[in-house]
């Protein structure tokens, strides 16, 4: 976003949510052969377009075998700024304890979501999980779900923040 009033104006509207995100079982139902890989990918960077105030942390056990660069390009390059790191990993512990060290190692204090579908690998209930199924993945469901919760507690799309904007604009309370 370049530096003007109307993105300052919607920068101020959006708080930064962390998205932790799954892989296998999430972008791509399991079992899937090399070609169904990712092939819900598309639904999430559109979900990411429509709020930008979600970062993802990659938690897969994909940045085990794949370094950094490799994760990222997996992206369409208009959401690549938005994949910001990978969460640690440790030897003997689950994805909700590499979560919380991630948290922990970042001081990060804020609003976050986990998009996986490893429900074992979380304490019961856990608020901030946003389920899928295994083999099914990121379809409709999850995906409204994952809306509902990443605009919860006052969080905005990019689109109501800019008609905010533009309703401030329209009362000729700016510029």
């Amino acid at each position: 976003m370049a530096l003007t009033l109307k993105n300052v104006w919607i920068t101020g509207l959006l708080k930064t949510m962390i998205l932790f995100l799954d892989f296998d079982g999430v972008l791509h139902p399991i079992p899937t052969d090399a070609r169904g890989h990712f092939c819900h990918l598309p639904r999430l960077e559109e979900f990411l377009r429509k709020h930008e105030q979600v970062q993802v942390v990659v938690s897969s056990s994909w940045r085990e075998a794949y370094p950094w660069e490799v994760i990222v390009e997996i992206f369409a390059a208009d959401v690549q700024s938005r994949i910001i790191d990978m969460t640690p990993i440790f030897q003997i512990s689950n994805r909700y304890d590499e979560i919380q060290g991630w948290r922990v190692a970042n001081r990060y204090d804020g609003p976050w979501l986990a998009l996986d579908d490893a429900v074992n690998e979380f304490p019961l209930p856990c608020g901030h999980l946003i389920e899928c199924e295994t083999a099914v993945g990121l379809d409709d469901a999850v995906l409204a779900r994952l809306t509902v919760a990443a605009e919860a507690d006052h969080f905005v799309s990019i689109e109501d923040a800019e008609e905010s904007f533009q309703e401030v604009c329209d009362r000729g309370r700016l510029l």
